[in-house]
């Protein structure tokens, strides 16, 4: 995406099937702003490796900047579906947070005495 480029996040809709489009807007210096349109499907936010809704907007960005990277915004489709393996390649899964033994655990033992 080059310095002209703006690529906003605008909202998401629910499908049918369960699923949600996340809207995109682009609009550049001397272009009419348009809009890219994209499905996640109501499979990817099921089972075990699902996806939680926050999640969706960081993928389908990450998506878009890496299709920035490789062309135009105008080469893009202006509508498109992620599918699981777009999931494992932009999904950034936090590591699991460590359980703390402090204060909390030491008050819940004084509270069993």
């Amino acid at each position: 995406m080059n310095d002209k480029t703006n690529m906003r996040y605008n909202g998401f809709r629910s499908t049918d099937e369960g699923g949600r489009i996340f809207e995109f807007s682009f609009s550049g210096a001397s272009k009419v702003a348009f809009l890219i349109s994209i499905e996640i499907p109501s499979a990817l936010f099921v089972g075990v490796n699902r996806i939680q809704l926050q999640e969706g907007v960081a993928i389908s960005y990450a998506k878009l900047k890496d299709l920035l990277t490789v062309g135009t915004a105008d080469e893009i489709p202006r509508s498109f579906c992620l599918t699981a393996s777009d999931l494992a390649q932009y999904r950034h899964v936090p590591a699991e947070s460590k359980r703390r033994w402090g204060y909390g655990a030491d008050r819940a033992g004084k509270a069993n005495l």
